[in-house]
């Protein structure tokens, strides 16, 4: 009974919200229709003083003002009783607008009766026009199309003489009203295509995104093990005690990042402050350089320039995973034997650290650099690098990540990312750059 309410409630609300977006979903075109019945009761009144105009105005005004009154009660309240009451009032506001058309059919004014039949046009364009409606409202349409053609047919034939005419002015009111009647169900029928083959849309690319996400994941879990094993299997085969408890400790380090990973991926995703700490540049720079050489293959040369003695203030963690990550994005970079990849550290002075010219002559800045030697990245897609889940990688290679992340965290940092990158000649290659704010240097780095 329970899943029967429920499955009531849906459909109500699905039902009345489609009712509402098709006659008051557009707050221009609801303006014009207003507007032009009020123009179209003036004119009347005008022409022959008919205080029906004024009537039909204003019965047509109360009909729509209480129709949407009704309705949205009936979408905030969600009852049985205000969704007939929907319903009632939406024929009410229908029949509100077709009785004055209808009734000036039958006067022998041809003015009127143009005007007539310009408004029961009108009619029958806005219904083939407007928003996707409800089923009820189609079969009331319909009906009302119906219903308008055969009154109009029942006002004119006694003025025809003939029964051939007769029968071939009834004969153009059946096809006029099947015809609208199809306008109306093909319409219909489309707009439910468009609508069913967007929410397929939006649900293909939500698991695209998912799939992409857990991929990610996957990839940098597989960094994480790639510095455990490497650890591990020296583990096995170093006999120093030294050396090996070391070994011990990297993987272990290791192993907190991996349990760290899906926080960092919420703090990257809700753009949250990362758990900032005073860092010891040289220090980190030291870390980075023993994983990195356990990670990457032997074919490729690894180099780290002596860091600056200086503190930053950032999320260790983040920046670790931040660096290695660039560093595995350069080797997976390499597509032939001999590649090259440094880690370079260097102090930039104020008026040149931020390379968009926002830091202040007092604000020296670290340059943490990741440099390679492979094929560069095509200047159209420099830009692209950085957006989450885009990977020029095969599908398994690269979940997009990487770049985005450790520019996510740049910015977390007070600082930037920016990338530079050649694909022509004997200088070609890729420089990915951390520009950090530096909180001391020196002696004073020492004792803060």
């Amino acid at each position: 009974m329970a899943s029967q309410d429920a499955l009531h409630k849906v459909r109500h609300d699905g039902e009345l919200l489609r009712l509402w977006q098709s006659a008051f979903g557009r707050p221009q075109e609801l303006v014009a229709r207003l507007t032009a019945a009020s123009a179209v009761a003036a004119g009347l009144y005008a022409y022959n003083s008919t205080p029906l105009a004024p009537i039909w105005l204003g019965l047509y005004l109360a009909a729509q003002g209480l129709f949407a009154v009704v309705l949205s009660h009936a979408l905030r309240s969600g009852s049985r009783g205000a969704e007939i009451a929907s319903w009632t009032a939406f024929v009410v506001a229908s029949a509100s607008f077709t009785w004055l058309p209808l009734y000036l059919l039958s006067c022998n004014d041809k003015t009127l009766v143009y005007s007539s039949v310009l408004s029961l046009a009108c009619l029958c364009v806005y219904n083939v026009w407007r928003e996707e409606p409800p089923d009820f409202v189609l079969y009331v349409d319909v009906g009302i199309g119906w219903l308008v053609v055969f009154l109009s047919l029942a006002l004119f034939l006694p003025g025809v003489e003939t029964l051939a005419e007769k029968a071939i002015l009834t004969l153009l009111t059946i096809i006029f009203a099947g015809y609208y009647s199809a306008a109306l169900i093909s319409a219909q029928f489309y707009r439910q295509r468009l609508r069913e083959a967007s929410e397929r849309g939006i649900q293909a690319q939500k698991m695209e995104a998912i799939g992409q996400l857990s991929g990610g994941i996957a990839h940098d879990f597989k960094n994480i093990l790639t510095v455990v094993q490497g650890n591990l299997e020296l583990h096995d085969e170093i006999t120093d005690p030294s050396e090996r408890a070391k070994l011990v400790r990297e993987a272990h380090g290791a192993s907190l990042r991996a349990t760290g990973l899906v926080s960092r991926l919420l703090t990257f995703a809700r753009q949250t402050p990362l758990d900032a700490e005073t860092i010891a540049v040289p220090e980190v720079l030291q870390e980075i350089a023993a994983l990195s050489r356990r990670t990457l293959p032997e074919s490729i040369a690894f180099e780290v320039s002596a860091a600056p003695d200086v503190h930053i203030k950032a999320d260790r963690d983040g920046l670790i995973s931040a660096l290695l990550n660039l560093i595995l994005n350069a080797k997976d970079a390499m597509q032939e034997p001999g590649g090259r990849i440094s880690l370079q550290s260097h102090i930039v002075p104020g008026d040149a650290a931020h390379p968009d010219g926002r830091a202040r002559a007092s604000e020296a800045h670290l340059w943490l650099c990741v440099i390679d030697n492979g094929p560069g990245i095509p200047a159209h897609l420099l830009e692209k690098v950085t957006e989450p889940f885009f990977t020029t990688k095969d599908v398994g290679d690269g979940s997009g990540l990487g770049l985005a992340m450790a520019s996510s965290f740049a910015l977390q940092a007070g600082g930037t990312l920016k990338i530079t990158s050649n694909t022509r000649g004997h200088a070609r290659g890729t420089t990915v750059a951390l520009h950090l704010p530096i909180i001391s240097q020196g002696a004073r780095a020492a004792r803060s």
